[in-house]
């Protein structure tokens, strides 16, 4: 059996979902791995989150650095906005 989750830790989940649907990402799966740890897997992009950080904190990162991309035409593999400063994976 799978322990329970925190209610805190799904209403999190849910949110870093919407915002990035908000961004027109298309999200294929949500993982909450851990108490501090969102995935969100797109096609063959991975964006994680921290539950335990502000999710419209988090939500304004990934949408400044996914239109900055978008602009310099870089593709990335993972956006990771779990810590003060994002960390990103490009693609190869």
């Amino acid at each position: 059996l799978h322990d329970a989750l925190p209610i805190s830790d799904i209403k999190a989940g849910l949110s870093a979902l919407k915002s990035a649907r908000d961004l027109g990402l298309e999200v294929l799966s949500v993982g909450i791995e851990g108490s501090n740890m969102i995935r969100l897997q797109l096609d063959d992009k991975t964006v994680l989150f921290s539950a335990q950080k502000s999710i419209q904190l988090q939500a304004y990162q990934l949408e400044q650095l996914v239109r900055q991309f978008a602009l310099e035409g870089k593709d990335y593999e993972t956006i990771d906005i779990r810590f003060e400063k994002p960390v990103v994976k490009f693609a190869k």
